[in-house]
């Protein structure tokens, strides 16, 4: 068995996430020992959040960019919703 210590930066601790349960999901002989991120969004992005209905629109505070932005892009939002993207919600 390989032990590895994982260090991933702003999405990359995401992404490092994201690999490690697909790992223990398929029973992998790679143990990791450890996730150090520096800068990663924990707490998720607003348009992730607005895109998976974890938000409503009314958090963009009458900002007209933001409102336009995160109307323009929900499709898109939800079609890239997957790995490290599922991840950048405040849900999981």
């Amino acid at each position: 068995m390989e032990v590895v210590d994982v260090v991933g930066h702003s999405m990359g601790g995401l992404y490092s996430r994201a690999a490690i349960r697909v790992l223990q999901s398929v029973g992998s002989p790679l143990r990791i020992r450890s996730l150090t991120t520096l800068g990663t969004p924990w707490a998720g992005s607003y348009l992730s959040d607005y895109g998976n209905d974890l938000r409503p629109l009314s958090d963009c505070a009458g900002d007209a960019f933001c409102e336009q932005a995160a109307t323009a892009f929900r499709a898109g939002i939800v079609r890239l919703q997957s790995g490290s993207g599922r991840e950048s919600t405040r849900g999981t």
